[in-house]
């Protein structure tokens, strides 16, 4: 009786050669013919050295890309703060002028308020005074 010995290969994960999962290929047995089966899933290993070599490589250049990435990101994020920064000083100078102006002219308002109120008192304080008097001396 013959030894017969079977090699059994599994195909893994590969979205390059289309496989969403590991998948088992049909074993080969090498009874017939002396080292068929190595011979036959000569090709299936060599896609899963190059899948894996593919990933290895893919995921080298998505680390660099992500830290290319950052980098820009990170200058542009400094460049748009420096922007703002000067775009905020200078509406604060604009806002502090206009509220200057603003505030002398509550000022101006609020003098002319006082000497009008202190006008109308003492007109108030006169008619109080005089109706004072009349009601005293007309007794």
């Amino acid at each position: 009786m013959s030894s017969t010995r079977c090699v059994t290969r599994y195909l893994r994960d590969s979205p390059l050669l289309g496989a969403t999962r590991t998948q088992r290929i049909a074993p080969v047995c090498g009874g017939l013919y002396p080292g068929l089966a190595e011979r036959t899933f000569f090709p299936v290993d060599w896609f899963n050295a190059v899948d894996t070599t593919y990933k290895t490589d893919l995921r080298d250049l998505i680390e660099v890309q992500a830290q290319r990435f950052d980098a820009k990101l990170e200058q542009r994020l400094a460049e748009t703060r420096a922007d703002l920064r000067t775009e905020m000083h200078a509406g604060f100078a604009d806002l502090r002028t206009e509220m200057h102006g603003g505030f002398a002219q509550l000022r101006t308002d609020m003098a002319s308020l006082r000497a009008e109120l202190i006008k109308w008192m003492f007109l108030f304080w006169l008619g109080t005074v005089a109706a004072t008097l009349a009601g005293i001396f007309t007794r």
